[in-house]
């Protein structure tokens, strides 16, 4: 083999490894360890139907700009999101997507990182906090290309299907969350 071939395939490999090193150490992990004993914190939900974007939710960031800031990761389960454990403070979704695949890459839409959003909320005190239910609305600019997005309130599914599925999921996947099981199911009991 050629001795520019090898060295530019071994140049290739370095950036690589270097590149993944780099993402790794610098970005946040979705799997957030949340201690089940603490009473402190929140569990924060909501719902994003993704039809019109003809794509599947499957991650989503909420971010915490007060008091300071911080981005929590959210499970997600047909189009329902939530996460288990938030501290106080005020709240927004801040970025979305979907995985790519071999028929078709991946999707990330932002709100930005200025100003609120319709899902803005502010947790006080420990609890049950619904961020709302949503379908995603494309919007095209001038020239017809789908660029743009808005949320658009929705009422489907209802809060006691969300809470419903929001409960199995949480007991399958975090059964020792006593705490945020009981909320839940006292919730439902309103409906």
């Amino acid at each position: 083999m050629p001795l520019f071939i090898t060295r530019t395939i071994g140049l290739r490999i370095f950036l690589l490894l270097g590149f993944a090193v780099l993402t790794s150490s610098c970005s946040s992990t979705s799997e957030e360890i949340v201690d089940p004993n603490n009473k402190n914190v929140s569990l924060i939900y909501g719902y994003i139907e993704m039809r019109e974007a003809k794509r599947t939710l499957n991650w989503l960031s909420f971010r915490r700009y007060r008091p300071s800031a911080q981005r929590y990761y959210a499970k997600i389960y047909d189009g329902l999101f939530y996460h288990i454990g938030v501290e106080h403070g005020s709240y927004q979704v801040e970025k979305f997507g979907s995985y790519g695949n071999r028929s078709n890459h991946g999707m990330i839409f932002t709100f930005g990182a200025s100003g609120k959003n319709q899902t803005a909320i502010k947790i006080k005190k420990p609890g049950l906090y619904n961020v709302g239910t949503y379908k995603y609305v494309a919007e095209k600019d001038r020239r017809g290309n789908r660029t743009k997005f808005s949320f658009k309130k929705s009422k489907i599914p209802s809060e006691k299907e969300l809470l419903t599925e929001l409960l199995r999921s949480v007991k399958t996947n975090h059964s020792d969350y006593v705490h945020q099981i009981k909320w839940i199911e006292n919730r439902l009991a309103k409906l």
